[in-house]
């Protein structure tokens, strides 16, 4: 299930770290600019982030600098990374 709403009013989007997801790690995984507020926003919570490199093609469209605790080559290393993941919860 999704996590539940933060606490607060509708105008206060602000979340203390450690409020929302208590024993959840967090993790997201994007390929360009357009996930860096996702990246930002997350970092609060301990979250683990990663930005995969974009192929060649889409090479503008990675940033220069960047949020995310972590880099990935391209999709298959993400796929190891889920694997890995799930064999570590079994």
């Amino acid at each position: 299930p999704p996590p539940p709403p933060p606490p607060g009013n509708g105008d206060d989007a602000t979340i203390a770290p450690g409020e929302w997801y208590r024993s959840v790690l967090p993790i997201y995984v994007g390929d360009d600019v357009t996930d860096e507020d996702a990246f930002k926003a997350l970092k609060p919570f301990g979250a683990l982030s990663v930005l995969v490199e974009p192929s060649a093609q889409k090479a503008t469209e990675r940033p220069r600098a960047t949020h995310a605790t972590h880099t990935l080559r391209d999709v298959d290393d993400v796929q190891a990374f889920v694997e890995a993941l799930s064999c570590s919860f079994r």
